[in-house]
């Protein structure tokens, strides 16, 4: 697991796995109606002119519309280290 190579390759599966959790999640949320994350309240603070046009059809037609773009960021720092083996452990 100290190799340099393993953990890059632990970093980028990590990142495969939660972008489909947080794909996952956005999706249920989408198909339920409910912007639980807040998207709606940030495009009416940072946008809004745009938001006047978007408010009125934003829970029935443009959140479920609404695309996404994703960026995740993950860096193994360290691998720890166990002073005694499992098998000692026991």
């Amino acid at each position: 697991i100290k190799d340099e190579e393993n953990i890059k390759k632990i970093e980028d599966e990590a990142k495969k796995i939660i972008e489909s959790y947080v794909d996952k999640a956005i999706l249920v949320t989408q198909n339920e109606k409910t912007d639980i994350f807040g998207f709606g309240t940030l495009i009416h603070k940072n946008y809004p002119k745009k938001w006047i046009n978007l408010k009125e059809t934003w829970d029935d037609n443009g959140f479920i519309n609404l695309s996404f773009e994703k960026n995740i960021n993950l860096k193994i720092n360290g691998t720890g280290s166990l002073k005694q083996t499992l098998k000692e452990m026991q």
